[in-house]
């Protein structure tokens, strides 16, 4: 079909000057088109339908906006009118014939092809022609050669990302659109459709392999799901903070398949698109203590669970266990997964719970998740005392403008990175205030203040989900004898304040719990799966 770099010669012997838009939108497809993408696009049986076709036979009547409207005459002697889409791209292009991209019903049209390998081969009627560009800028030889670059950078960048050009582009501008939407629009104008309609918009962006973008629409689809049900799970921060995450991954999305700079060095191509599945990979054996233990239920309401934090005690880094059960047959209280024996391991959640271990033939993910896979082999190992363990003293925090200064860090990151652990801490109060409800509010909180006086609360909604946490506390904190030392939890900013939403709670010189084999002595409390009832001090 002729050489394929014909283009850029002719180019140059045709530019005088400068080109408008027009005529540089269609130079960039056409510089950056390969016989691949014509294979792909036109069929491999239209290459040599097309093979000897004149150039003679086509006539260039219009171009507006990078779109050239043609009559192609064909070998029987019969004139098609085309409509050739250098805009966005060429399968969006028509022929009176009516055999070009249809959705599904693709078919490929050797009329578009015979004008494509025309205009690739030799470009000037597109130069010749007057452009009507509505009085748009032109662009310089040099930037017309930026563009050029730009489109080769951009293409090479979606080969590598392995991502489809057309779908993006179309994907993109729906994202951008609902962006636009919730931003201008306001929750008080959303209503069912609006959900039905992201809902579509999440299937588009997982067709297209963008993964962080739809599980943000998602989540934004969640909580307008809440907003419209008058739900208390609603939160207008959490709202705010995920559409700003959907913006920063559209942007940075954007920006990587265009060859822009990613000024921020943790930020690769792999967690702005992000997985739909993390990939667990061996890893070397593992001697961990659990440091907090929580049971969960899933939003959808078919999952409970309980996962396990354990800090790694020679790389002091937290590693995650989660063991999680359909509701249809365990029930809605995660305490039946915290209590049932995990297969794979001969183990359960509650045998996990407390104590120090060492894991086998581990499997990691890069969230910090280890497998319970089958080949999995876990061994308990001597327990350390909390506060005297070098690694522990280490991630723990007691300066609270330490912990302002990690928190403002992360923040300087546009996106959540894929370490989903690197929101929990163990915070060591120096003192601790009153747990107190606030009605208005529906929330209880109590201030923990470090040696300088500065407060951090502690804070716990009044939903369903937190009651055992809330009674737990409520009876803890009426003993003043049995106040803890430490409280591990994930840390956020509401109304202008840190706060921490408590998960376990440390004595360091440990403390009773009593179970069915008798009153064992522990370090750690978990909040929402064991009872304060059955505490006793040392």
């Amino acid at each position: 079909m002729g050489t394929w770099e014909s283009t850029a010669a002719t180019q140059d012997d045709t530019d005088s000057g400068e080109l408008t838009l027009g005529q540089s939108l269609i130079m960039e497809l056409l510089t950056s088109l390969t016989e691949s993408d014509f294979k792909d696009i036109y069929g491999v049986k239209n290459i040599q339908k097309v093979k000897n076709v004149k150039k003679e036979s086509l006539e260039v009547k219009s171009i507006k906006s990078g779109i050239v409207h043609a009559t192609l005459v064909s070998s029987t002697g019969h004139a098609h009118d085309l409509e050739i889409n250098f805009q966005k791209n060429l399968n969006k292009s028509k022929c009176s014939c009516r055999e070009y991209y249809q959705g599904r019903k693709r078919k490929q049209c050797e009329h578009l092809a015979a004008a494509v390998k025309i205009l690739k081969e030799d470009p000037s009627p597109i130069l010749d022609h007057e452009i009507e560009d509505g009085g748009k800028p032109t662009y310089a030889p040099e930037e017309i050669a930026k563009l050029r670059e730009e489109a080769r950078t951009r293409k090479e960048n979606l080969k590598n990302l392995d991502l489809d050009p057309e779908l993006i582009e179309e994907v993109f501008q729906e994202v951008e659109d609902v962006i636009l939407t919730l931003t201008l629009q306001g929750l008080q104008r959303m209503s069912k459709n609006t959900l039905e309609w992201l809902n579509s918009i999440e299937i588009r962006t997982q067709i297209a392999k963008l993964a962080n973008i739809t599980k943000e629409l998602k989540k934004i689809e969640e909580l307008i799901k809440y907003y419209l049900e008058k739900s208390p799970l609603f939160d207008m921060q959490v709202y705010r903070y995920r559409l700003n995450q959907l913006i920063n991954y559209y942007l940075l999305a954007k920006r990587l398949i265009n060859g822009g700079e990613i000024k921020h060095d943790d930020v690769t191509p792999e967690t702005i698109i992000g997985k739909f599945r993390s990939s667990y990979l061996p890893a070397e054996d593992i001697i961990a203590q659990c440091i907090g233990m929580t049971g969960w239920k899933s939003s959808d309401g078919n999952m409970i669970g309980t996962t396990g934090y354990y800090l790694d005690l020679s790389r002091v880094k937290l590693l995650a266990i989660t063991q999680a059960l359909p509701t249809m047959y365990f029930g809605n209280d995660p305490k039946s997964v915290f209590k049932n024996n995990i297969k794979s391991v001969n183990f359960s959640m509650q045998d996990l719970a407390h104590g120090a271990f060492k894991f086998t033939t581990v499997k990691l993910n890069d969230r910090g998740n280890i497998s319970l896979h089958k080949n999995l082999s876990i061994y308990r190992q001597p327990v350390k005392m909390l506060n005297t363990n070098e690694s522990f003293k280490i991630f723990r925090i007691r300066d609270w403008l330490k912990l302002v200064d990690v928190v403002c860090s992360k923040e300087q990151t546009p996106i959540r990175l894929p370490y989903q652990l690197d929101n929990y801490y163990v915070l060591d109060p120096a003192k601790w205030g009153k747990f107190t409800f606030d009605p208005i509010k529906q929330e209880y909180s109590a201030k923990l203040l470090d040696e300088q006086k500065n407060i951090i609360f502690l804070l716990v909604t009044n939903e369903e989900h937190n009651r055992k946490t809330i009674k737990n506390l409520q009876e803890i904190f009426n003993k003043p004898d049995m106040m803890p030392q430490a409280v591990l939890g994930t840390v956020f900013v509401k109304d202008g304040y840190i706060s921490i939403n408590p998960i376990t709670l440390f004595w360091y010189q440990g403390i009773r719990l009593k179970s069915i084999r008798g009153n064992k002595l522990v370090s750690e409390f978990h909040l929402n799966l064991e009872n304060a009832s059955e505490l006793t001090m040392i």
